[in-house]
């Protein structure tokens, strides 16, 4: 259930990048990517905490289960961020370019 604590970052690039392209917010999309990259890691680090808490709640030694968490928040931060990223600026582009020529 922690694990969509790293699913917050993703989805709100992609909330406010369609928000961009459709001008209902002014925000630049590189801003939008840089919120999203703060978020990302900002759960990423909550999500190893909620980890750490309830490997010491049951007493369990190892800290693998630890690591996995902070390894894969920083992989899915990494990965969405820019191609989201990517894909929003190049839609938005094209949209522009669109509206502009007609």
């Amino acid at each position: 259930m922690e694990l969509l604590l790293l699913l917050i970052a993703p989805v709100w690039q992609i909330i406010a990048s369609v928000a961009r392209i459709k001008d209902i917010i002014s925000m630049r999309l590189i801003y939008i990517a840089l919120v999203a990259l703060a978020i990302g890691f900002a759960m990423t680090f909550v999500l190893t905490g909620m980890v750490a808490n309830e490997l010491a709640q049951e007493n369990y030694h190892c800290g693998m289960p630890m690591i996995g968490a902070l390894l894969a928040g920083l992989f899915i931060t990494f990965i969405t961020v820019p191609i989201i990223g990517g894909l929003s600026y190049w839609i938005f582009g094209a949209r522009q370019k669109r509206l502009y020529v007609n």
